[in-house]
């Protein structure tokens, strides 16, 4: 996201991972809502929380239901259209599709994290790894380790001081200051595995969201072999100090005048795999959801169909990483954009087959509500007109 105030250099934009302060690398709110806003028909409801899909007699999607917040207080509204695009991302899409009646099992269900492991050495010369542009390194070395296309890759990132205070291990407050102190001279790597292991995401009885993971034997090891590459690459690189995310294995030291094998490398590498990864023994990250909503070509396989419209309910099209089939093994952020141009092929020919608007069955909770119209709810927005008047589109 844009930062809110200009660079003091023209060669300084600030925390590139986190936003750059020019406006340079911007998110969906810079390119293709910026295009979306210039056509005059994009509504955007700030502080509105989507409850429910509303259908017509004939059980196509036609509505949303939701929770509009403003001021001190907050009133229900009803977004009207000839279908409805759902893209909370896989923790937040499948939970809606559930409050919306939908009982498909796989809903919820395969939920992939891409769960990441970060080591990290300790240079002499600052690194300042924090700028320039981030994750511009892998390294495939270990990316498919069963012949399938299951493995893990080695990424370069860039941390915010916070994420990397989120991610060092805990071995007591000596060396945690240790650490973070030497934030300047740090250079970590990522280890991301393409996990096979599914978890799934509900709502308990107070209807708050829970997720449930456990990382399976086979992703585990997979994990913890890029570990040991990403540690040789540091120690290579010449790292004086390696460190693991694991609060179990401590720190190792580089010998300053070894050249080529060292025995005392291998010897901390097979603690480290001893250790393996027990529950809450190591810091493990997931930037990545993915599946709980997963496309496939018959209902009994998955949740939407090839085309992103709900088995269900005709007219109600997912577009985010929650349709995914299994986990990308990579940074999901061009298929996702690629499904969701996909999807949105199937959209138009949707809309073209939907000339009219149709009200939401009388039994739903729509009637007590306040009306906008979109052509397509949530996809396609109203003009600020359209939402005020009530008109159709």
């Amino acid at each position: 996201a844009q930062q809110g105030r200009a660079p003091s250099r023209s060669d300084h934009g600030g925390w590139c991972s986190a936003g750059w302060k020019v406006g340079h690398r911007q998110g969906m709110h810079g390119s293709a809502l910026a295009d979306a806003a210039r056509t005059g028909n994009l509504l955007l409801l700030d502080g509105c929380s989507a409850q429910e899909v509303l259908r017509n007699r004939a059980g196509r999607a036609c509505a949303v239901r939701a929770t509009l917040r403003r001021g001190g207080g907050s009133h229900e509204i009803v977004v009207r259209g000839r279908g409805v695009v759902v893209a909370g991302g896989a923790l937040q899409t499948p939970l809606l599709l559930r409050r919306s009646g939908l009982k498909n099992p796989h809903i919820g269900r395969h939920l992939h994290l891409h769960p990441a492991m970060t080591i990290f050495g300790r240079f002499r010369d600052p690194i300042d790894f924090v700028k320039g542009a981030p994750m511009t390194t892998v390294s495939r070395v270990v990316e498919d380790q069963d012949g399938r296309g299951y493995g893990a890759k080695i990424w370069v990132p860039n941390f915010h001081p916070v994420t990397w205070a989120a991610l060092l291990p805990w071995q007591g407050s000596r060396e945690y200051k240790s650490a973070f102190a030497g934030f300047s001279h740090a250079a970590p790597l990522i280890s991301l595995v393409r996990d096979q292991s599914e978890g799934r995401i509900w709502v308990d009885s107070d209807g708050r969201p829970r997720v449930s993971y456990t990382m399976g034997s086979t992703d585990k090891a997979h994990l913890l072999t890029a570990v040991e590459h990403a540690a040789r690459i540091l120690a290579a690189a010449g790292a004086q100090e390696v460190h693991s995310a694991h609060n179990i294995v401590e720190p190792f030291t580089v010998e300053a005048s070894a050249a080529g094998e060292q025995p005392s490398l291998e010897a901390w590498l097979g603690r480290l795999r001893a250790a393996g990864l027990p529950e809450l023994s190591a810091s493990l990250g997931s930037a990545h959801q993915m599946s709980t909503c997963r496309m496939a070509g018959r209902p009994e396989l998955g949740a939407v169909r090839p085309t992103g419209e709900a088995w269900e309910v005709p007219g109600l099209f997912v577009a985010d990483t929650s349709t995914f089939p299994t986990a990308s093994g990579v940074n999901p952020m061009w298929t996702c954009a690629a499904i969701a141009h996909r999807v949105s092929q199937s959209v138009k020919r949707h809309l073209d087959a939907t000339p009219d608007i149709a009200e939401p069955r009388s039994n739903q909770r729509a009637r007590r509500a306040a009306w906008a119209c979109a052509p397509c709810a949530c996809a396609r927005a109203a003009s600020p007109r359209a939402a005020r008047t009530g008109e159709r589109v």
